[in-house]
């Protein structure tokens, strides 16, 4: 019987209708001339979700057409709604509110005229899908499983996805291998060593454990590790070897730029003469042609260097310079049963009739699992902390079993079958990625978010709740964790994730994969993943017009040239844009156009300056600008993105920006605001009419100029830089420096101490005649400006009073592990160590 995995309507749907009842409620009232026809969807979309739950915990393959039919139009109506209530926030935001309420205003009268031409027929395809759905009716009516219920979420503890078991002697028989120093077949200094299996034997598993032996450093000059995946690319291959050897500072600014020809000779320079052991893990080709260029390095290498290939084709054994190849074993009865219970059994110290009842249908289960250490893995996860034996035996019985003819994919797709709706959303969407990716968890939530797959709560910030997300797709070992921060997908893990998210998910290596099946007009989330970009981007547009994500994970500098200019046009429901790493210069004014957009990023491109027209983007919540050399400035009116979270900007920007735009207080939502300057108010500058005329002109020109706003506009005569403008963004997380704090005013109002994400404060006072304030003032400032207790470091530059603060001296900051002190030559006594409750608190004195 064939395998399915049927497409995930429901939490589409779910969003659709989520926006629509906040929509009724709030905005519904300025569009009084489709109101009938939104509560026509909202119960069309109702009836529907009913329908949802029950069908596709069936997984009939019958319906799966069905079911593409349905989250097309649930996207739809998704893109409708949003559009509307993106127009009703940009009505507000101009105050125009007064005028959408009146009935027969022009601007609202054409809008919902042209919108509801869309709306109609969105409801009639909606009912017709119902219609069509009729025939599943006695599918729907049989009663659901009492156990196994994907919506129930199951609490687990974290699992190490690194567990080992019975790999010992082969890991014993590799090393042997590599440390015997024998000539190759035709006399070369180096062979190479394949390990074969198939996939979830743990062939990658078992490389690590042999390269992360203390004998392999003894032996070998020089250790590299290169994910080499089915997409063979020679030129990624010479950039891993090189990166993983040679800083950036040494290969140049970027080496994601570098020719294969410069990439090519610098790894010669780093084999050369040397003996190494080189893993390239996960190789699928066997063809001399394709490998030649890199045989041509190897051979260069010192006597006795090692080629460690893991692969699931057996041919990888007809290398040149190969030695025979390992076959890779499956576990056995009493080794699989091992791994599974330091899973499953990890939570719970069981004992008696529920732990004897809990093992028997676990053996069955694992003996269904082929000795694959990946499919008991992921059977463990699924298991871990549930007590209930109907499940077990649920699981046990599944039909998923008997699905296809791959060994471990049965395991997966039941794995997957029990994760939560939103989870799989997650997860599917990490096929964009390619192979062997090493996803960041800050970024992939953030991504997460952008299309909107993490469902928020009123406790938890989103991001958290995605964090948990990726926390529990790891325990199940849909990640394999590197560290706190990276996670890689198992290529298998990684095959069903493209399976069960095609076509609305789809990869674009080359032109070729837009004229195949897996790419359509359903496509809605696309990454290319080529070197050339035009042309396809081009043809993906031409094809779907409703795509709400473009990413390009593959670093390497990308040529949009014209398309760009449709991009910006045509592609009106972006929720995802990255332009990271390409040739753009200048951002169109166009790109207001995309008002749907929720993550912008331009890191990595010599862009000058964002237009006006950027303050618009009033959904974006994440927008990437590092290592950007030529931007100096923000635009004015960024107050306006109310729902900006992340502003990422780097140290070298900082140093250059003069001042952020005025009232930046207004993005409450922001995350992190590495930096604010305090102006001067017209206290200050009554202040300076006791200097004289000459003195206060000096000052007053150099203090505009500094303070000077990018619309031309003098700072001093305005509000918007004060520290009042920081009272309200209560999630600033990080560092944060507070500037030019002479210019303080009612400091008290900045509400530092209520800001418990901050990790880092810096306050720093002007090193300047101008500054005037006496020397109680500026205690009173610091006084005021009393950071959170759990914040860690804390830096203090150009601090005239003689003592500290009581929140200084006293015990308030329990989580302190590091003080500097710039310049703050007043101060004589260090009474503050005494009252820190940290022993590892380091102080650190400049000046």
């Amino acid at each position: 019987m064939a395998s399915v995995v049927i497409p995930l309507a429901t939490p589409v749907v779910r969003l659709a209708l989520t926006k629509l009842t906040s929509f009724v409620t709030t905005e519904v009232s300025a569009f009084n001339h489709v109101k009938d026809e939104i509560e026509t969807l909202k119960n069309t979309l109702t009836e529907i979700q009913a329908v949802l739950t029950r069908l596709e915990a069936v997984q009939q393959s019958s319906s799966m057409e069905w079911f593409n039919r349905l989250r097309v139009a649930a996207y739809d109506a998704d893109d409708l709604i949003y559009s509307w209530a993106t127009r009703y926030l940009q009505w507000s935001m101009k105050k125009e509110v007064q005028i959408i309420h009146l009935p027969f205003s022009t601007s609202n009268f054409l809008f919902q005229y042209l919108q509801s031409r869309k709306l109609r027929k969105i409801i009639a395809t909606l009912n017709k899908i119902l219609e069509d759905g009729q025939r599943y009716k006695n599918i729907t009516d049989t009663p659901m499983p009492t156990t196994g219920n994907p919506s129930q979420s199951q609490q687990t503890g974290s699992v190490s996805s690194s567990l080992v078991v019975s790999r010992e002697e082969d890991k014993e028989k590799i090393i042997r291998l590599l440390t015997t120093d024998e000539e190759s077949s035709d006399g070369q200094n180096i062979s190479f060593i394949p390990i074969v299996g198939m996939g979830g034997l743990g062939k990658t598993t078992l490389a690590q454990l042999v390269y992360n032996d203390d004998r392999m450093n003894q032996t070998f000059e020089t250790k590299i590790w290169v994910c080499v995946t089915d997409n063979f690319d020679i030129k990624r291959i010479f950039r891993e070897i090189v990166m993983s050897q040679m800083s950036k500072k040494i290969i140049g600014h970027d080496a994601n730029s570098i020719s294969v020809d410069k990439l090519e000779t610098h790894a010669k320079d780093i084999l050369a003469q040397k003996r190494f052991l080189l893993v390239l893990d996960d190789l699928w080709t066997y063809n001399h042609v394709d490998l030649e260029p890199l045989e041509k390095i190897l051979v260069q290498g010192g006597r006795g260097s090692k080629v460690l290939v893991t692969s699931r084709i057996s041919e990888i054994s007809n290398l040149k310079y190969s030695k025979s190849a390992y076959f890779l074993q499956c576990l056995g009865d009493t080794e699989s049963w091992s791994l599974f219970q330091n899973i499953a059994f990890k939570e719970h110290l069981l004992t008696g009739r529920v732990r004897e009842e809990l093992e028997v249908y676990g053996k069955e289960i694992v003996s269904k699992c082929k000795g694959l250490p990946l499919a008991v893995k992921q059977m463990g996860g699924l298991l871990c902390g549930n007590t209930d034996v109907n499940r077990w035996k649920n699981i046990k019985s599944s039909q998923t079993w008997e699905v296809g003819d791959d060994r471990v994919l049965p395991a997966l797709r039941l794995s997957y079958d029990h994760l939560l709706p939103n989870h799989k959303q997650c997860f599917a969407y990490c096929s964009l990625f390619p192979k062997a990716y090493v996803y960041e968890k800050d970024e992939l939530v953030k991504l997460w978010m952008a299309e909107a797959l993490i469902e928020p709560n009123n406790r938890e910030r989103t991001e958290v709740i995605g964090s948990t997300y990726l926390k529990e797709l790891s325990n199940r070992f849909f990640f394999e964790r590197e560290d706190e921060t990276k996670y890689r997908m198992h290529d298998v893990i990684h095959d069903l994730a493209q399976e069960i998210s095609s076509p609305f998910c789809c990869q674009v290596k080359d032109k070729k994969d837009i004229m195949t099946p897996n790419f359509n007009e359903k496509s809605r989330h696309v990454s290319l993943l080529s070197e050339e970009i035009e042309q396809p981007t081009l043809e993906i547009i031409k094809k779907s017009k409703k795509l709400r994500t473009l990413i390009l994970p593959v670093q390497h500098l990308k040529a949009f040239g014209k398309v760009q200019h449709e991009i910006f046009h045509s592609l009106r429901y972006m929720r995802t844009l990255d332009l990271s790493s390409s040739t753009i210069q200048t951002l169109p004014e166009s790109i207001e156009k995309l008002r749907l957009l929720h993550y912008l990023d331009l890191s990595k491109t010599e862009i000058t300056a964002l237009p006006d027209s950027i303050c618009k983007l009033y959904n974006l919540q994440t927008l990437k600008l590092l290592q950007c050399p030529w931007l100096f400035n923000l635009p004015t009116n960024l107050k306006t993105l109310v729902n900006l979270r992340h502003l990422e900007l780097d140290e070298m920007f900082w140093y250059k920006a003069s001042m952020l735009p005025r009232s930046i207080g207004c993005l409450t939502s922001l995350h992190n605001l590495h930096k604010f300057q305090v102006s001067f108010s017209f206290t200050f500058v009554v202040a300076l009419l006791n200097l004289g005329p000459l003195t206060l002109h000096c000052h007053l020109t150099e203090s505009l100029i500094n303070n000077n706003n990018n619309d031309g506009s003098q700072v001093g005569c305005k509000t918007g830089y004060k520290l009042e403008e920081l009272k309200n963004m209560e999630y600033l997380t990080g560092t944060l420096h507070i500037s030019k704090l002479e210019n303080a005013t009612n400091a008290e109002e900045a509400n530092l101490k209520e800001k418990e994400l901050i990790e880092k404060v810096i306050y720093e006072w002007s090193n300047s005649d101008l500054n005037l304030q006496d020397e109680a003032t500026e205690k009173q400032v610091l006084e005021d400006i009393q950071p959170h207790s759990r914040v860690k470091e804390l830096q203090i530059c150009h601090y005239r009073s003689t003592e500290f603060p009581i929140w200084m001296r006293g015990r308030q900051l329990q989580n302190l592990v590091n003080i500097e002190l710039n310049h703050c030559t007043r101060i004589t006594i260090l009474s503050l160590v005494e009252g820190m409750a940290r022993r590892d608190l380091s102080i650190l004195r400049g000046g």
